[in-house]
């Protein structure tokens, strides 16, 4: 009866194929790579072995006994590491190595050593296997090897299960793939000896594992071709859930956008893939991720502190110099965060608020963030934490300011204003939780509780009687992506029989210059209930005349910064009187903020500004101080102008 050796040759293609492609593909820098790629050349090994012997049972060539015998022990000897290689690819993957220690790994492989020792002592007395003139008998020392096999698989299986939430789904099924398969070919194997298959299903399982834990085609940046921002999600909610303590590097690139602008995103995108193979190829022990906006990431739940100290010492002597693409040199402002989780973050929404922070760029080529710097990710997350308080328990107030008109020389409308005062972190100012609430979409509900607000106080306190024209109201560009929005402010001035034109509608000039296409169409919808329109913080952003001809707004708001340069620079004050004039000559009505001084308001009056708005008439107080102020003070502030 002859041996089918048909399935090693299958095996040995397989094995030389994915051992190929393992290399060209991962290369051999990463613990991870070099232990999968010694697992191919020991079965490679062993199957050459296996082949050989096979072919020489099969012929019956006495000559060749002594090739039999080598080949039998070549392929036992390789046979067997392919279980510890397998332990040991698990401790890597699921971040147990460094945690096992190097002892520790020296223990288990106390079971491949005895099956060696048995070996050796078969080369005098067979108790492992007989092989002479192409006859092969196994003895009972062959289930040591098997024994061995067996240990490696019921260890390997407990740290797979007590580690599942480290690994994708993909990578489980992989693993599960590579044991079940290699399993059914040892049955087969010990039931029809004869039929080769047991390499031939090692190969089926190490595929499995090739392009399902290995394969990251689908988690790869276009533009940089490392790792990209949903992985970095996804590995990091994993490693939260999974791992007690891990640290993650930024690098963040702070001048990036500036560089973006003057070179453009072709060749800014070459850039960052150079970056990124850097970073990838210098730093293989790491995971690396390319987040957006110039940013990235290493992140790995197997560190230890003196290797991110090493990491932390190469990019700073690497982007301390300018940064050589060819014949460009660039100087970037490099920032750098190291993040332990969960000491100084506790959830990926924080993590991610770091790819959006604003520090200010410094003098320092490469800053270093760590520790007590990064106390403004645990406030970002405690303000999100106070917003979400305050919409659950109806708790956000709405305050007005006063906006006095010039020509009839009264107060005739407001700013509708809204504030968040927290029981835990008091008052919270709405340059802070604004932008967080855009972030994270609150800025929906906060929206609609202030229209909503504004109209229930006209209705109640009869703003009209008060002298109260309009009201204006901030629209967020989060609000503007609402296809119903319209609809949604119709049903609730309805509910309190309020008009559109008790109502006007602020948006600002950077995030209406940002999406055109969005606000116009918002915009149309609401003209059409009657609406009027105010750009507001205009100087502050990047409009155009021709912008705001297009979008036709009733009032242009100019923001206090360029009242309070004008009282500066006499140049200053040349631009504030030229836009003034072109904004009436544009028949459109002006809103001067930040008037805090009678000489400011008697000069904004003299240049021909519609309406002025500031602390000089009042700060955005209450609604019930708001209404004794109009009952109350507008008199004496008549009588201070006259």
């Amino acid at each position: 009866m002859e041996y089918n050796y048909s399935y090693e040759i299958a095996a040995l293609i397989i094995y030389v194929f994915c051992g190929f492609l393992l290399i060209a593909d991962k290369g051999t820098k990463r613990r991870q790579n070099r232990i999968l790629l010694a697992a191919f050349a020991s079965c490679v090994i062993g199957t050459c072995c296996s082949l050989n012997t096979a072919i020489i049972a099969n012929e019956g060539v006495d000559s060749l006994d002594l090739l039999f015998k080598i080949s039998q022990y070549g392929y036992h000897i390789t046979h067997c590491l392919l279980p510890m290689l397998t332990f040991f690819y698990i401790l890597e993957i699921t971040g147990k190595w460094n945690q096992f220690g190097s002892f520790k790994r020296a223990l288990t492989t106390i079971p491949v050593w005895l099956f060696y020792i048995l070996l050796v002592v078969n080369v005098f007395t067979p108790i492992v296997f007989y092989a002479d003139n192409g006859i092969y008998m196994r003895y009972p020392g062959i289930y040591v090897e098997y024994l061995a096999a067996m240990f490696y698989v019921v260890v390997s299986a407990v740290i797979l299960i007590t580690n599942r939430a480290v690994l994708t789904f993909t990578k489980k099924i992989g693993m599960f793939a590579f044991f079940m398969i290699s399993a059914i070919g040892v049955i087969i194997q010990l039931v029809s000896p004869m039929l080769l298959v047991e390499v031939f299903s090692e190969a089926l399982g190490l595929l499995a594992l090739l392009f399902s834990v290995e394969d990251d085609r689908a988690s790869r940046d276009v533009v940089t071709g490392i790792t990209n921002r949903n992985t970095f999600v996804a590995d990091n909610m994993r490693f939260m859930s999974a791992v007690s303590n891990y640290q993650v590097v930024f690098v963040k690139l702070a001048n990036y956008r500036n560089f973006l602008e003057a070179m453009g995103v072709l060749a800014m995108n070459e850039i960052l893939a150079d970056i990124a193979t850097w970073m990838a190829d210098d730093n293989q022990e790491f995971e690396v991720y390319y987040l957006e906006n110039g940013t990235f990431a290493f992140s790995n739940y197997k560190w230890e502190d003196f290797e991110v100290e090493r990491l932390v010492n190469k990019l700073r002597l690497k982007f301390s110099d300018y940064w050589t693409f060819g014949s460009i040199t660039i100087p970037f402002n490099t920032q750098v965060y190291v993040v332990k989780v969960p000491k100084d973050v506790n959830n990926v929404n924080d993590l991610l608020s770091l790819i959006d922070s604003d520090n200010s760029i410094t003098d320092q080529v490469v800053s270093i963030f760590s520790g007590e710097d990064l106390q403004f990710v645990k406030r970002k997350s405690d303000v999100e934490a106070a917003i979400k308080r305050a919409i659950d328990n109806n708790s956000l107030q709405v305050y007005y300011q006063p906006i006095w008109d010039s020509s009839r020389n009264r107060i005739n409308s407001c700013e509708a204003l809204v504030r968040l005062i927290d029981d835990e972190l008091g008052f919270v100012s709405p340059d802070e939780f604004i932008p967080i609430s855009e972030q994270t979409g609150q800025i929906l509900d906060i929206g609609m509780f202030v229209f909503e607000t504004v109209c229930k106080n006209i209705k109640e306190q009869n703003f009209k009687d008060l002298g109260i024209e309009f009201v204006d109201v901030n629209l967020s560009p989060v609000q503007c992506m609402q296809s119903n929005l319209d609809e949604t402010f119709k049903m609730i001035m309805d509910k309190y029989g309020v008009t559109t034109d008790q109502i006007n509608l602020e948006i600002t000039e950077t995030a209406a210059a940002e999406s055109p296409e969005m606000f116009t169409e918002t915009m149309n919808k609401l003209k059409a209930m009657g609406f009027k329109f105010s750009l507001d913080d205009y100087g502050t952003g990047f409009a155009n005349l021709s912008y705001m001809v297009d979008m036709d707004f009733h009032i242009i708001k100019i923001d206090k910064s360029i009242l309070w340069n004008a009282e500066e620079s006499e140049v200053a004050r040349v631009i504030l009187d030229n836009t003034i004039r072109m904004i009436k000559e544009m028949g459109v009505n002006i809103i001067t903020e930040g008037v805090e001084t009678s000489a400011q308001r008697d000069y904004l009056r003299s240049v021909g500004c519609d309406y002025c708005q500031g602390y000089y008439f009042s700060k955005p107080v209450e609604r019930d101080k708001f209404v004794d102020y109009c009952r109350s003070y507008g008199n004496e502030i008549n009588k201070a102008v006259n």
